[in-house]
C-alpha cells in the first residue's frame, strides 16, 4: 500500500482516501469532517469544484511522492513496483488466455476428426449390406434415416439405420461442435464413391487440405472419402 505523508505531518493512504470518499457519498453523518476532507473534498478537486488548502496539499504531496518517489513509506510498496506487478500479471494472463483459447480450437478439431472417422465407419457398414454407399440430399446430409428411403439423416439427432431397424450404423449422427460449421456429406450418383467434408479452426494443422470448394458454413479445409476417391476429386 502507498503511504503519503502530508507537509502537517499527517499520514494517509490511497486506500484510506477511497474508503472515505464512498463512506461519504452514503452517509456523511458517519464520518468526521477531517476524515471527509481527505475523501470527498480531495475527490471533488479533481472535478473542478471548490478547493480547500487542505485538500491542494495533499495533492500536491501525491504528485511529488509518483515524480520523486521521496516521500513512500519504505514499509510499502513504490508505485514504479505496483505498475510492475500489474504489467506482469497482464502479461501473464494475456498468455494464459491465449493458450486456453488454442486448447479449445485444438479439442474442437480433435472432436471433428473423431466425428468424421465415425461416420465413415458407418457407412463402409452399410456398404457391406447394400453395395453402395446411401445418397445425399444436395445439401450436405445423408439420404439414410432410415437407410435407402428418401428422409434425410439431420446432424445432431439422426438416427442412421437400416429401413426395418434391424441394423443401426448409428444412433445419431454426429454435428459440428461449433455452431457456425457444419459437416458436408457427398455421394456419387452410383452410389460408388462419397465424401466427407468438416472445417477445421486451427489454420496449422498439418491435416488440412486445400483447394476445396464445399462449403462447411465457410469453405472446407479437412476430409475423408471412400477408398476409391480423393477428397480433392471431383464425384
Amino acid at each position: 500500500m502507498i503511504r503519503l505523508k502530508t507537509k502537517d505531518g499527517r499520514l494517509g493512504t490511497g486506500f484510506t482516501l477511497i474508503k472515505d470518499f464512498v463512506a461519504s457519498m452514503v452517509g456523511s453523518d458517519k464520518i468526521s469532517s477531517n476524515r471527509k476532507s481527505y475523501g470527498f473534498t480531495l475527490m471533488a478537486d479533481f472535478f473542478g469544484r471548490k478547493r480547500s488548502s487542505e485538500s491542494k496539499a495533499l495533492i500536491k504531496d501525491f504528485v511529488a511522492s509518483i515524480v520523486k518517489n521521496d516521500k513512500i513509506s519504505s514499509k510499502g510498496f513504490t508505485l514504479i513496483e505496483v505498475l510492475i506487478a500489474v504489467s506482469i500479471i497482464g502479461l501473464i494472463s494475456a498468455v494464459a488466455l491465449g493458450n486456453f483459447r488454442t486448447s479449445q480450437i485444438k479439442g474442437r478439431d480433435t472432436r471433428r476428426k473423431s466425428d468424421l472417422a465415425q461416420v465413415q465407419k458407418s457407412l463402409e457398414l452399410y456398404y457391406n449390406d447394400y453395395s453402395s454407399y446411401p445418397s445425399s440430399d444436395g445439401s450436405g446430409r445423408i439420404l439414410g434415416c432410415p437407410a435407402t428411403s428418401s428422409s434425410p439423416c439431420t446432424w445432431g439427432t439422426g438416427s442412421f439405420q437400416d429401413a426395418g431397424s434391424k441394423t443401426t450404423y448409428m444412433p445419431v449422427i454426429p454435428k459440428d461442435p461449433n455452431a457456425q460449421f457444419y459437416y458436408f456429406y457427398k455421394s456419387s450418383a452410383d452410389g460408388g464413391k462419397y465424401q466427407l467434408f468438416a472445417r477445421l479452426e486451427n489454420t496449422q494443422d498439418p491435416t488440412i487440405v486445400g483447394g476445396l470448394s464445399i462449403n462447411c458454413g465457410v469453405t472446407c479445409n479437412f476430409g475423408l472419402a471412400s477408398p476409391n476417391v480423393k477428397v480433392t476429386d471431383s464425384i
